[in-house]
């Protein structure tokens, strides 16, 4: 009788694949392509146009083609600094760390009231911290890597 059921199940699904609409529905949400010379403008100083994308990005709420927040994206590379990456793929940056963090240190200072600027360099430090921590577990995290991070 389970073989049956099981043979029944597997019709109605076949059926329903075959009547069903073959055409996949454009999404209805518009998408976002966040520029990949977002680090060449923060090198560049223009301060203004990297507020203004970010604060697009976060009162439309937009994503990128893959579903993953666009302001998400633009913080990834806006706080990420050469050395950084976890080894598994590409840098996103080929900026050292000391100059982005002048960088981001001058956005902040140039612009005070910036959250965006803010948001950048607490992310960039976070990315520092786990560079030198290291990913394992906190009680294989060796005393040196610890002190490591309290020293930058």
């Amino acid at each position: 009788m389970g073989s049956f059921r099981t043979l029944v199940a597997i019709v109605v699904a076949l059926v329903c694949l075959a009547t069903g609409n073959a055409k996949a529905e454009p999404p209805t949400e518009k998408l976002a392509t966040v520029p990949q010379d977002l680090e060449k403008v923060l090198m560049q100083g223009d301060f203004d146009k990297l507020d203004d994308l970010a604060s697009d990005y976060r009162s439309t709420r937009i994503r990128t083609t893959g579903g993953y927040w666009a302001l998400g994206a633009f913080y990834d590379i806006v706080s990420a600094f050469a050395g950084a990456g976890c080894g598994c793929f590409r840098d996103v940056s080929s900026v050292p760390f000391d100059a982005k963090r002048k960088q981001l240190e001058l956005w902040l200072a140039s612009k005070p009231q910036s959250s965006t600027a803010r948001i950048a360099l607490a992310d960039m430090w976070k990315n520092y911290a786990w560079m030198r921590r290291g990913g394992d577990y906190a009680g294989k995290v060796s005393d040196s890597q610890w002190r490591a991070i309290t020293r930058a």
